[in-house]
């Protein structure tokens, strides 16, 4: 069912699929069975890789070289879904609704605890520097004054 909902989490998952894979080659060095592997997914979803290509030619001419178009209806159950989400509720898909994982409720940071700092922390930074610039500009002056 969920496949119907999001058709196009699956050219997502073999994109990144497909990525892993190149990440290997790029790692350990060539690899036959890998590079087929990254062919064969790539073509069954329409997807361009350094190992496939797009091409572009009239309708006539598919039909006559005999290839086929997935493309076209992959695109148009994606439309489909992505119209029938829109017109649909938001659905809740949390599964431990009965039996939580956790009891207590996730702790918050923004409080000031916990190793985040807080606006009175840092308020009291700030009056600190002042104040030491300011200290080290009066040094500075009675030491000029001292001089004439």
């Amino acid at each position: 069912q969920e496949s119907q909902l999001y058709p196009e989490l699956e050219r997502l998952w073999a994109f990144a699929t497909i990525e892993d894979m190149q990440n290997q080659l790029d790692y350990y060095g060539e690899d036959a069975d890998i590079k087929q592997a990254i062919t064969d997914l790539a073509i069954e979803k329409g997807l361009v890789t350094p190992y496939t290509s797009m091409v572009v030619m009239r309708t006539e001419e598919f039909a006559k070289r005999g290839i086929e178009r997935k493309n076209a209806q992959r695109v148009a159950d994606e439309q489909a879904a992505q119209v029938n989400r829109q017109n649909t509720a938001v659905q809740d898909h949390r599964v431990d609704r009965n039996q939580p994982l956790y009891n207590t409720p996730a702790p918050s940071h923004s409080s000031g605890s916990g190793g985040s700092m807080n606006l009175g922390m840092l308020l009291i930074l700030m009056l600190l520097f002042v104040d030491g610039a300011m200290r080290k500009v009066q040094s500075s002056t009675k030491k000029a004054a001292s001089k004439y």
